[in-house]
C-alpha cells in the first residue's frame, strides 16, 4: 500500500476516534477549526476534499476486505471439498469392510449352527457320562460307608472283648474273695451262732426273772395295799405314798430293763460291763425292796416298829429312784458320743471349779450351825475369739445365787483345768456379766499368762467357734442339741423356738431323749435327764449357740457380747467376791 494512502487512512481513523470520544456535541469545535484554518491552505486539503477521500477510502476499504473474504471462503470450500472427498473415500473402505464383517458373520453363523449341532450330541454324552461317574460315587461312598461301619465294629467287639475279659479276671478274683469271706463268714456265723444260743438263753432266763419279778412285785403290793387299810390315819397316808411310789420305781425299772435288753451301742467291753452290772443292781434293789414290803405286810399293824420301818423303805426307794437316773444318765452319756457335736465339744471343754464356804459360828452357850459349803464344776466349751480366750458360764455355776451366801464368807476358790494338765490353775478374775444378759458371767484369760500359754496347745483343747446371733439366723434353730454342763459328755436333741416376748432367747419345747422322755413319763426327776441353768447349746456342726437362762430358757450370745462386758465380780478373796456377789444379785431378777 502507498504510503500517502496510508498516512490517509491512519488519519481517518485518529479523526474517527477523536469523534467518537467527542461525540455529536463536538461538531462546532470542528467547524470552528475547519473556520479558523488559515487562508492559504490547499484546496486538496479543504473539508470537503477530505471527506471525500475519506469516503473513497471507506469504499476501498470495504471492496478489500470483500475481497479477501470471498478469497478466505473459497480455501475454505476447497478444503471441505477434500475433506468430503475424503470422506467419501472412507466411507468406501468401511463398506467394503463391513462386508467383508458380515461375510466373516455369517460364516461363524454357520459355524455356531454347526457347534450347536454337535455340542448337542456332545451333551447328551456328557450327561451320559456325569451319570454314570454319579453312580460310581455313590457306590463308592456306600462302599466307604460299611467299609466304616464293619472297622467300627470290628473295633467294639474288640473293646466288649477286652471287657469281658477284664470283668472275667474280676469276677475270678471276687469268686476267690468271696469264697475267702464265705469261710470266714461261716466261722463267724458259727461262733455268733453259739453266742446267739447264749444269749437267747440268757434273754429268756433274764426274760423269765423279769417276770417273776414282777409277779413277786405285785403280790408283795397287793399283801402292803392290804395293811395300808388296816394302818392308823397318820401312817395310813405315808404308806399309800409308799406304794403309790413303788409302783411307779416297778414299772421304770421293768421298762428301763426291757429297753436296755434292746439296746446296743457301740460300746467296748468294759461299758457294756458296766450297763449290766447297774442294771443288776438295779434290779436287786427293787426286789430288795419287794421283800422288805411284803415283811411289813406279814408283820402286820400291831408292828411296833412299822413306822421306822416304812422310813427304812421310803429311804430305799429313793436310792433306787437316784439308782435310776444316775443309770439313765450313763445310757445318755453312751448314746450322745454317737451324736454330730460330741467330739467337738469334747475336745473344746475345760473344767472350772467353784467352792464357797460359808463358816456360822455362834456364842460359846449357842454354838452355830456346821459350815454350810457351795461346790460347782462346770465343763464349759473354751472360746476363742478377738485374740483370747473366754468361757460363758451361768451366775449360779459361780455360787452368786446360793443362798448361804453372807458378807462373811470363810472361803473361795476357783480354778481351771485343762485336759491334760497335770493340776488345776487358781483364776485370779474378775469375773464379769453380759450387759444384755446378767445371769450369765465371762472369764477373760488374758490376764491369765501361764494359763493362755496352756490353752494355745490345740493339743490339749480345741476352742469351740461362736456362731453368733447373726450366724444363726442365717442358719435357723434347727438341729440343736444341749449339753450337760455337770456332765462330761451327756447331751441330748433338744427341739427350740425363738422367744418372741424377749429376742435373743431360745425356749426348749422338749427334748429329743428317749431315755429322759421315759424317766419323765415315769415322774422320775433327774437333773441329768433335762435341761436347767448353765448348760450348753450347740449346734449340729459343734458351733456353740449360747447358755441356758433357767431350765427353759437359753440365750443365744451376741456377736458382740464378749467384748461388750457389764458389772465386774471380783474372785481373788472371799470378802471381795462376797461384797460384789451380793450387790449383783441384788439387781437380778
Amino acid at each position: 500500500m502507498r504510503p500517502a494512502l496510508l498516512v490517509i487512512i491512519m488519519d481517518f481513523l485518529v479523526s474517527s476516534l477523536l469523534l467518537f470520544i467527542s461525540g455529536p456535541g463536538a461538531e462546532p469545535a470542528a467547524d470552528a477549526r475547519r473556520a479558523a484554518a488559515p487562508a492559504g491552505e490547499a484546496a486538496e486539503f479543504s473539508p470537503a476534499a477530505v471527506g471525500d477521500m475519506e469516503q473513497q477510502w471507506l469504499r476501498e476499504y470495504q471492496q478489500q476486505y470483500a475481497e479477501t473474504r470471498l478469497t478466505t471462503q473459497a480455501s475454505q470450500l476447497e478444503q471441505r471439498q477434500a475433506d468430503i472427498a475424503q470422506l467419501t473415500g472412507n466411507i468406501g473402505d468401511l463398506q467394503a469392510q463391513r462386508a467383508r464383517q458380515e461375510s466373516a458373520l455369517r460364516a461363524t453363523q454357520d459355524q455356531a449352527r454347526a457347534l450347536a449341532q454337535d455340542k448337542v450330541a456332545l451333551t447328551g454324552e456328557k450327561e451320559t457320562l456325569l451319570s454314570r461317574a454319579a453312580q460310581l460315587a455313590a457306590a463308592q461312598a456306600e462302599v466307604e460307608r460299611l467299609l466304616r461301619e464293619s472297622q467300627a465294629q470290628q473295633q467294639e467287639l474288640t473293646n466288649q472283648t477286652q471287657q469281658l475279659r477284664a470283668r472275667l479276671a474280676q469276677q475270678t478274683e471276687t469268686i476267690r474273695q468271696q469264697t475267702e469271706t464265705l469261710a470266714s463268714q461261716q466261722w463267724t456265723i458259727q461262733q455268733e451262732l453259739s453266742t446267739l444260743a447264749r444269749d437267747q438263753t440268757r434273754i429268756v432266763s433274764g426274760t423269765e426273772a423279769l417276770l417273776r419279778g414282777q409277779e413277786q412285785m405285785q403280790a408283795a403290793l397287793t399283801n402292803f395295799q392290804a395293811l395300808v387299810a388296816r394302818l392308823p390315819g397318820d401312817l395310813q397316808s405315808n404308806a399309800q405314798r409308799i406304794a403309790a411310789q413303788q409302783q411307779q420305781l416297778d414299772s421304770a425299772v421293768t421298762g428301763l430293763v426291757a429297753m436296755t435288753r434292746n439296746y446296743n451301742p457301740e460300746l467296748n467291753a468294759a461299758d457294756q460291763q458296766q450297763i449290766r452290772e447297774q442294771l443288776d443292781g438295779l434290779a436287786n434293789l427293787n426286789r430288795d425292796l419287794g421283800r422288805r414290803m411284803n415283811e411289813i405286810a406279814a408283820a402286820g399293824a400291831g408292828n411296833a416298829q412299822i413306822g421306822e420301818d416304812l422310813r427304812a423303805v421310803r429311804r430305799q426307794q429313793t436310792a433306787l429312784q437316784e439308782g435310776l437316773g444316775g443309770f439313765a444318765v450313763k445310757l445318755g452319756e453312751f448314746e450322745a458320743k454317737q451324736i454330730g457335736p460330741y467330739a467337738k465339744f469334747r475336745d473344746a471343754r475345760v473344767l472350772l471349779r467353784v467352792g464357797l464356804t460359808a463358816q456360822r459360828i455362834g456364842g460359846r452357850d449357842a454354838p452355830g450351825p456346821a459350815p454350810e459349803s457351795f461346790a460347782a464344776a462346770v465343763h464349759a466349751p473354751l472360746l476363742f475369739t478377738a485374740g483370747r480366750y473366754w468361757i460363758a458360764v451361768n451366775v449360779a455355776d459361780l455360787g452368786i445365787t446360793w443362798r448361804g451366801l453372807e458378807p462373811d464368807l470363810a472361803d473361795l476358790t476357783c480354778t481351771l483345768t485343762v485336759p491334760g494338765s497335770l493340776a488345776p490353775i487358781g483364776l485370779r478374775g474378775p469375773v464379769r456379766l453380759l450387759a444384755a444378759e446378767p445371769h450369765l458371767a465371762l472369764f477373760d484369760f488374758r490376764q491369765e499368762p501361764a494359763l493362755a500359754a496352756l490353752l494355745a496347745d490345740r493339743s490339749r483343747v480345741k476352742p469351740a467357734v461362736l456362731i453368733g446371733r447373726a450366724g444363726l439366723e442365717k442358719r435357723g434353730a434347727r438341729d440343736l442339741y444341749l449339753f450337760k454342763r455337770s456332765a462330761e459328755g451327756q447331751g441330748f436333741a433338744v427341739e427350740v423356738s425363738p422367744d418372741l416376748d424377749r429376742p435373743g432367747y431360745l425356749i426348749i419345747r422338749r427334748a429329743l431323749n428317749r431315755w429322759m422322755n421315759f424317766l419323765a413319763t415315769h415322774l422320775l426327776s433327774n437333773t441329768g435327764t433335762r435341761a436347767e441353768a448353765g448348760d450348753f447349746l450347740v449346734t449340729a456342726e459343734g458351733e456353740v449357740v449360747g447358755v441356758m437362762v433357767d431350765d427353759l430358757r437359753g440365750y443365744v450370745l451376741a456377736d458382740g457380747d464378749l467384748l461388750n462386758a457389764g458389772a465386774a465380780v471380783e474372785i481373788n478373796g472371799p470378802a471381795p467376791f462376797a461384797r460384789d456377789a451380793l450387790q449383783v444379785r441384788s439387781t437380778l431378777k
